[in-house]
Parts: C-alpha cells; structure tokens; sequence
C-alpha cells in the first residue's frame, strides 16, 4: 500500500485510503443524489472543444468500479484509478493522473479520450461546490414604475449539495485529516495541478493544450 505522502493532492485527501472506502459504499453514494453529486478540487475531466469540470463523486466511483475510469499505472502496470484526465479529442493527445495503490500518485501521457467520453463520466461534471437546480425561480422583470420584481412567487430552489469537506467529516471521518488552513475550496484550475513528490513534479496540461 502506498504512503500518504504519496496519495494526496490540493485537497489532503489521502485517495489510496479514500478509493476503498468509496467503492465500498458506491451504492450508498449514487442512491442520495447530495452524496452522488459531490465535487472534489482532485476530481477533474475534460476534453478540448468539449468541456469539462470537476467530476461528481457518484459518476467517479461508479467509473472506477466498471473501470471505465481506470487506466494502466505506467509504473507496475497495476488498475490506478484516475482522478484527473484531459486532451484533444482531434489530436488525440492527453494526459491523466491518478492513484496506484501500489505506487500512490502517477501520471502518464497518452489519449484520454474514450475514458473522458464513457458514459459514467462525460457530461457528469460541473465547477467545485455546485449544487444542481431543483426549481427555478420566478423570473425577475423591469418597469420604471415598479423597478425590478419577479413576475411571480417561485422562489429557486438547489439541491444541498454539501461541500466536499462537509461529506467527508459526516460520512467519512477517518479521512478528515486536513489542516484548518487547507480549508480553502478555491476552484483550481487544470493547469495547476502538481504536487512535488521526493523531488520530482507532477504536473497534467490543460486539456485544449496539444
């Protein structure tokens, strides 16, 4: 099994602990659509030209249990599980990131399109911390008598998605092993995931980069 040091990134969740646990109660997960559409900073896919985001919780795990979200580890040729992928669907280059639960975090270059594209991940993403729409809101109007008013009395409603800290404490607290300045859910963008590990940088590109 791989060293922590070796398996967390920007959000300190150490993944060669977290995947298990995950895949353990997949079914829970995708059964609670709050628990299902939960986004972590490490969970990202996307294609140039396409789109991407951070990838729900629900559609990663259920990905890396049909290991339709797996690749090979460059490293031992194990199953890793991948957190991040990009690339063109056009050039067909691409890289991705992941965890090995032998070798921790790897990365590797080469086409990432069919697993971006694979029905438990494409379109299954969203920018960090969203909560999807339940009902929308009646729609604001403008006169210069009344000003601005919503022309009826619906008032939006989202799905209380919670925060990807907030999921792990309530249902995974043996993972909650963050630091209270590691607390920002800043949405970082693909170009800057990296982390330096016993010297040598990992780094992915941004997905439309050739």
């Amino acid at each position: 099994m791989a060293s922590n040091e070796k398996s967390k990134l920007s959000s300190s969740v150490d993944w060669v602990q977290a995947i298990p646990l995950f895949l353990e109660e997949e079914k829970l997960i995708n059964s609670d659509d709050t628990l299902a559409c939960v986004t972590f900073p490490d969970l990202w896919a996307g294609l140039a030209y396409l789109g991407g985001g951070q990838v729900y919780l629900g559609a990663a795990v259920l990905g890396w249990k049909r290991k339709s979200f797996t690749m090979k580890c460059p490293k031992c040729s194990a199953l890793a599980f991948v957190l991040r992928a990009g690339g063109s669907p056009l050039s067909g280059s691409g890289s991705w990131g992941g965890i090995c639960p032998h070798c921790g975090l790897v990365s590797a270059r080469e086409c990432v399109t069919g697993l971006v594209l694979s029905p438990e991940i494409k379109g299954r993403w969203s920018t960090l911390g969203f909560q999807p729409l339940i009902q929308k809101g009646s729609p604001w109007r403008f006169d210069f008598k009344r000003g601005s008013y919503r022309n009826g009395e619906l008032e939006e409603i989202r799905l209380p998605v919670p925060t990807w800290q907030e999921f792990i404490s309530s249902h995974f607290p043996s993972l909650a092993q963050w630091a209270p300045g590691q607390l920002d859910q800043g949405n970082k963008s693909f170009v800057d995931f990296g982390m330096k590990i016993r010297g040598k940088v990992f780094t992915l590109p941004v997905g439309g980069r050739e």
